[in-house]
């Protein structure tokens, strides 16, 4: 879900650059600056989602007890990994939309589902 708002928020960000460059063709507004180091509100985006699923995985094996069942440690390891594996991908996901879009029609439109 994170990398989707991530994505949405992108190519809105492309419509309103696009607008701004025109007002400022014609108003002779200065343009807005860059993102200081090169990290835009996308990567802190991506670095806060991926810590904070990271922290909450973390939780469990740090507060369980210890004389539970050692198969229900076993199987939250596994699930822990899945996940921690998917989100350290999804972090190195690119999710920056294109800067030649369609006027009108959005990125997802012409995009295939992963699944299918």
């Amino acid at each position: 879900m994170g990398l989707r708002n991530i994505q949405n928020c992108s190519w809105l960000k492309r419509r309103v650059e696009a607008l701004e460059d025109e007002v400022a063709k014609r108003t002779n507004a200065p343009k807005q600056p860059g993102a200081p180091h090169k990290i835009g509100k996308t990567e802190a985006e991506k670095g806060i989602y991926s810590v904070t699923i990271l922290a909450w995985l973390s939780i469990p094996a740090l507060v369980s007890p210890r004389d539970e069942p050692p198969y229900l440690l076993a199987m939250y390891v596994a699930s822990a990994v899945l996940i921690a594996t998917l989100t350290v991908l999804s972090a190195y996901a690119d999710v920056h939309v294109a800067k030649n879009v369609p006027k009108g029609e959005h990125p997802s439109q012409n995009q295939k589902s992963p699944v299918s």
